[in-house]
């Protein structure tokens, strides 16, 4: 690997907030919860119907679920011909030695399983998809880049199709928008929205924009249950064909851009309390965060624009409160655990960071207990889980084996 790549990885933002979906239950008999299994660094999925060299989709995500990446997408991926390679090295690497050397990992693996390196499509989740994007200007014969709940700059990644895709309650929307509301925006790229939040688009729309990145200009073969989404992606993808074809249907043009205009409204607010709320960080007063609930709330703004700022508080909240349990100020963590229960009630990262808390504090029964409660919430995120300090306190417990048994992603994704 190059100098430019490490000077690349070294600079890449790796933090991201994913959301979770509550993973399947397992029977597990004693013999087999004995020991924590520990995923690879890199999870494979070949394409079923492979011929002799196959494209490959490398996949990053700030949490680092690669396997769980492939069990939502790999079959979709395999029959269009795709192979993946994910990785599953917590944030990918915490510094940019790391990063090289999953990075490194990944393509040799894929080089040897039998991918063509000249195909090779890169895509990442929130902090993953700020990773792809630098990744793709490393001098890696890159095809395509999908960037999903981050955006980036409105300028070319050496001419190779990029799409960004978010959903309208993601509180990066505005940065993943930013880009298809200049007039710089055109083909090869993309932006894409999809009626959900900080998380993994649908397996369609990620297809879609894998689609795209094969042949920008084309017309894509997804649709959205709320027409004025459909309405929205619809404008989007005219626009990056160019003038001419907004210009061929105007009328999509008068039917979005009253959306438009609130969307830029809201992204200015948006950038406005945000700034307040970031300004306010550190502090932990129930009154200050619950009046920004009633603000927001008594706003008048779309629900999409609402659940972006909670998300935003949301994300704060949980910076706050690892924050306060690294530095064993355990008072505090509990009051900003309180109000980001309020904030978000079925967020299973609160219980999942109250867990942490009394981990820390050498509770172990109380902490296993809250991570059950994580988990019955939807916390999936087994590969944190299994590198951490949980693993390293409670790896002689059963009941913890069997907590992690039931997130524990299929063994056949790899």
């Amino acid at each position: 690997m190059n100098t430019t790549i490490i000077k690349i990885l070294l600079v890449a933002g790796l933090f991201g907030m994913g959301a979770c979906n509550p993973g399947a239950k397992k029977q597990t008999t004693d013999a087999e919860s004995q020991e924590i299994i520990y995923l690879p660094d890199v999870a494979v999925n070949k394409p079923e119907a492979s011929g002799d060299k196959w494209p490959v989709v490398l996949f990053f995500d700030a949490q680092a679920r690669g396997v769980q990446f492939i069990n939502a997408f790999g079959a979709s991926l395999s029959d269009a011909g795709f192979g993946v390679v994910a990785s599953n090295q917590w944030k990918n690497g915490t510094s940019g030695a790391m990063s090289q050397k999953i990075v490194k990992k990944m393509l040799a693996r894929a080089a040897s399983e039998g991918a063509d390196m000249n195909q090779v499509y890169v895509a990442g989740f929130s902090g993953g998809g700020r990773f792809a994007q630098v990744l793709a200007q490393s001098g890696l014969s890159v095809q395509g880049v999908i960037s999903l709940g981050a955006g980036g700059a409105a300028k070319k990644i050496n001419n190779k199709p990029v799409v960004f895709i978010a959903g309208m309650s993601d509180f990066n929307l505005r940065e993943a928008l930013q880009y298809a509301l200049t007039d710089q925006y055109h083909e090869p790229d993309l932006c894409m929205v999809f009626d959900g939040g900080h998380e993994w688009p649908p397996a369609d729309v990620f297809m879609a924009a894998l689609s795209w990145c094969k042949n920008p200009g084309t017309d894509l073969a997804f649709s959205s249950k709320d027409t004025t989404l459909q309405q929205l992606n619809h404008y989007f993808l005219l626009k990056s064909k160019g003038d001419n074809a907004i210009q061929n249907n105007q009328g999509i043009g008068k039917q979005v851009e009253p959306m438009l205009e609130q969307l830029k409204k809201e992204f200015a607010e948006e950038l406005k309390i945000q700034n307040e709320l970031k300004r306010n960080f550190g502090t932990n007063s129930k009154g200050f965060w619950l009046q920004w609930l009633d603000k927001i709330e008594q706003s008048g703004n779309s629900m999409y624009f609402q659940a972006r700022v909670r998300q935003y508080m949301s994300l704060l909240q949980y910076m706050a409160v690892d924050n306060y349990i690294r530095q064993q100020q355990f008072a505090k963590a509990e009051q900003s655990l309180d109000i980001y229960r309020r904030i978000a009630p079925r967020n299973p990262d609160v219980e999942f960071l109250a867990a942490k808390r009394f981990l820390k504090m050498g509770k172990n029964k109380v902490a296993l207990k809250k991570l059950n409660e994580a988990v019955e919430k939807g916390y999936n995120k087994y590969q944190i889980i299994s590198k951490s300090e949980f693993s390293r306190k409670l790896s002689d417990s059963n009941d913890f084996i069997l907590t992690l048994k039931q997130i524990y992603p299929d063994k056949k994704t790899y």
